[in-house]
C-alpha cells in the first residue's frame, strides 16, 4: 500500500506536468516520471517526519485508507509547488542547459566528488545516530557489531533508523547530487557568472570539507583511534595469564549441582539509592536488595558494587564470553570469526564445554533471535546447548506466527517459558544448566508492558522496577521447587546500561557497576570485597557449584570465593584494560582461528 501511494503521486504529477508544459515535447517521459516520483515523495516524507513530526512513515501498516488519502493530497500540494519551481527555474531563473558534453576527466571528478560527499554524509549521520543511542561506546563493541550479523535487532530500533537517519541521508544526498550533476549554467542578461564547471568545483570543495570534518567527528566520537591502536600495538598479556581449562583437572562434587544463570539486561547498582552505593534518589531495586540478604555478592567495598567493565565486556555477547570463557571479546582480524560461519572462539574451552563433558543438560532461553551477534553459534558449538529463542518459540507454537514485541518476546513470557523448561529439565534426574537473558531493560527506555507500574515520570525507571520484581518473583518460585536445594542461582547484570539519556546527569566520579548475586552457593566467599573483572565470574560460578579448581584460576579469571588475587588486584585496572586492548597473537591464532 505504501509503494502504491508513492507511485500514484508520481503518476499524477507527471500527467499534470505533461498536460500543462509545452517544453516537454520530445523529452524522456520515463525520466520525468522517475524524477517526479523520487523528488516529490522524498520531500513530502521529509516534511512529514521532521517538520510535522509524523512517525512510522515506512511501515505498510501506517498507510490505512484514511492516511493514504491524506498523504496523496499532501504530496500533490508539494508536487504542484515542485512543478511551479521547475517552471520558474527553466523560464525565469536564467538557467541554460550545457550543450557541450563532459570530458572523461570531468566525469571522473564528478564521481570522486560524489563519493566524498556520500561517505562524509554517511559518517556524519551514522556517527550522530550511534552516539545518540549508545553514548560513548567502546571501540571493540562498535567493530564487533559492525562486522557481526544484525539479525534480531529490535523492530523499534530499525524503524527509527529508516524513519530518521536513512530518510535524512537520502534527502541530503539527492539534493547535493542534483546540484553537482545538473548540466546547467547560471546566466544573466549580460554574461555567465556561474558556469557549470565552477558549480562542480564548489561542490567538490563542499564534499571534501564534509569528508574531512565528518572523519574527525567519527574518529573522536567512536574512538576509532583506539581501534587502530588495538590492531597495531601488541601484547602477550593474555597468553601470559591465560589458564586453559583443559590444562587443569576440574573436579565436580559427587552430587552435581544444577545451575541457573540469569543475565539481567543493563542491570546496574546505580539504580540503588546512595545509602546502598547507588546513584538514584530512591532504591529502584527493592526486591533484589531484599533477595541479596540470602546470598553473596561481590563489591569493591561494603556497599553494593560489582566488576570493572573491562575491555571487551561491554555488551551482551561480550559479557557472556567473559563470564563463560574467562576471555574478552577482542577486535577480530578474521571477518568470519564471530558467528558468521560455524564457529565462535573454537580454541577456547568454555563453561558449556566443561558442563557438557560432565553430562549436564544445557538450555539457553532468550526473548530475541539467538543468531544475533553469534549467540547461537557460540552456545551450540560449545556444549551443544538447546536453544529456546524467539524463532524456536514460534516454531514450537508457544507464540503466534505473527507475534513480535520489542526484540521478539517480552520477559513476562521468558519467565513463563523458563518455568516450563526447568520443570522439564528437573524431571530427567540429570544435572542441568539453564541460562536466561532478560531484555525488557534494554535501551532505549526499556519495554513497557501492561503490568509495568507508573511510579516515576521516567519510563526507564518504571521498567527497571518492574524487571527486578519479575526476576525476584521467578527466584522465589524456584525456591519452592524440589530441585532448588541442589541448584546454584547466579544473577549478573550483563553490562552497564547504554541508555544514554538516563545517565546524562550522573557524576563523573561515580563508579558504575553491574549487579551481581549468587544464591545457594556450595562455597561461601572468604572475602566478598574484591576488585575484579567480568571474566572472574567464570571460575567463581564453577566454584559456587562445588567444582574444585586447582590454584583457583581459569581463563583470565580468579575464583572470587578464594583469597587468590585477581588480575585487577595484582596489576590494577588501568594496566589490565590497556593490555587487553592490544593485539594478541595468541588470542587470534589459538582462540579465534579454527
Amino acid at each position: 500500500m505504501m509503494f502504491i501511494n508513492f507511485l500514484l503521486v508520481g503518476t499524477l504529477t507527471t500527467l499534470a506536468e505533461l498536460r500543462c508544459s509545452s517544453t516537454l515535447h520530445g523529452k524522456n517521459k520515463t525520466f520525468i516520471f522517475l524524477q517526479n516520483t523520487v523528488y516529490i515523495n522524498l520531500f513530502s516524507l521529509f516534511l512529514l517526519r521532521f517538520i510535522l513530526q509524523k512517525n512510522h512513515l515506512f511501515l505498510n501498516e501506517t498507510y490505512t485508507i484514511t492516511f493514504s488519502l491524506k498523504y496523496v493530497l499532501f504530496a500533490m500540494v508539494i508536487g504542484l509547488v515542485f512543478l511551479f519551481m521547475k517552471y520558474q527555474i527553466y523560464h525565469s531563473a536564467h538557467l541554460k542547459e550545457c550543450k557541450k558534453p563532459r570530458t572523461k576527466a570531468e566525469r571522473n571528478w564528478l564521481i570522486i566528488d560524489s563519493a566524498m560527499f556520500l561517505i562524509g554524509w554517511f559518517l556524519l549521520i551514522g556517527t550522530d545516530w550511534f552516539h545518540h543511542f549508545f553514548g560513548s561506546i567502546a571501540p571493540e563493541q562498535f567493530m564487533f557489531n559492525f562486522t557481526s550479523p544484525v539479525n534480531g535487532a529490535a523492530n523499534e530500533l530499525l524503524i527509527d533508523v529508516v524513519d530518521t537517519q536513512i530518510l535524512l541521508y537520502v534527502t541530503g544526498a539527492v539534493i547535493f547530487l542534483t546540484f553537482l550533476w545538473a548540466p546547467v549554467n547560471v546566466v544573466n542578461k549580460y554574461r555567465t557568472p556561474l558556469p557549470n564547471g565552477r558549480i562542480r568545483k564548489i561542490g567538490g570543495v563542499i564534499a571534501a570539507f564534509l569528508l574531512f570534518i565528518s572523519s574527525i567527528y567519527a574518529i573522536s566520537t567512536l574512538r576509532l583511534d583506539e581501534v587502530i591502536h588495538s590492531l597495531t600495538s601488541k601484547s602477550s598479556y593474555i597468553e601470559d595469564n591465560y589458564v586453559a581449562p583443559d590444562s587443569v583437572k576440574l573436579t565436580f562434587p559427587k552430587q552435581k549441582r544444577n545451575l541457573v544463570h540469569i543475565y539481567l539486561e543493563s542491570m546496574e547498582n546505580s539504580y540503588l539509592d546512595s545509602s546502598l552505593g547507588g546513584n538514584s534518589e530512591e532504591n529502584l531495586l527493592p526486591d533484589l536488595t531484599a533477595l541479596s540478604q540470602e546470598g553473596m555478592h561481590f563489591s569493591q567495598d561494603e556497599l553494593f558494587g560489582g566488576p570493572y567493565q573491562t575491555y571487551g565486556s561491554g555488551w551482551t555477547m561480550a559479557a557472556v564470553v567473559n563470564m563463560t570463557a574467562g576471555l574478552p571479546v577482542k577486535i577480530a582480524t578474521d571477518s568470519h570469526a564471530y558467528g558468521k560461519k560455524d564457529y565462535f572462539l573454537p580454541g577456547a574451552t568454555t563453561m558449556g564445554d566443561i558442563l557438557a563433558e560432565a553430562d549436564y543438560q544445557q538450555t539457553l532461553l532468550m526473548g530475541s533471535p539467538a543468531n544475533f551477534s553469534g549467540m547461537a553459534t557460540y552456545y551450540q558449538t560449545h556444549g551443544n546447548t538447546h536453544l529456546v529463542d524467539y524463532q524456536q518459540a514460534k516454531e514450537s507454537n508457544r507464540l503466534p506466527e505473527d507475534y513480535y514485541v520489542w526484540w521478539g518476546f517480552e520477559d513476562q513470557k521468558l519467565f513463563s517459558f523458563a518455568k516450563e523448561e526447568l520443570t522439564r529439565l528437573a524431571a530427567s534426574q540429570e544435572p542441568f544448566a539453564l541460562t536466561m537473558q532478560t531484555i525488557d531493560t534494554h535501551f532505549p527506555n526499556g519495554y513497557v508492558s501492561n503490568e509495568t507500574p507508573k511510579l516515576y515520570e521516567n519510563q526507564y525507571a518504571n521498567v527497571i522496577v518492574h524487571s527486578q520484581k519479575q526476576v525476584t518473583e521467578f527466584v522465589r518460585w524456584m525456591q519452592t521447587q524440589p530441585f532448588y536445594k541442589d541448584t546454584t542461582v547466579v544473577l549478573t547484570g550483563d553490562h552497564l546500561s547504554m541508555d544514554k539519556d538516563y545517565f546524562d546527569n550522573i557524576p563523573a566520579d561515580y563508579q558504575r557497576s553491574t549487579f551481581n548475586l549468587i544464591l545457594n552457593s556450595a562455597t561461601p566467599a572468604k572475602t566478598p570485597q574484591r576488585a575484579y573483572a567480568p571474566f572472574d565470574y567464570f571460575p567463581t560460578i564453577l566454584a559456587s557449584m562445588g567444582v574444585t579448581i586447582p590454584n583457583n584460576r581459569l581463563g583470565l579469571g580468579t575464583d572470587l570465593t578464594s583469597t587468590t588475587p585477581t588480575l585487577i588486584e595484582r596489576d590494577g585496572f588501568k594496566k589490565v584494560n590497556l593490555e587487553l586492548a592490544k593485539k594478541s597473537k595468541f588470542y587470534n591464532q589459538e582462540l579465534v582461528t579454527p
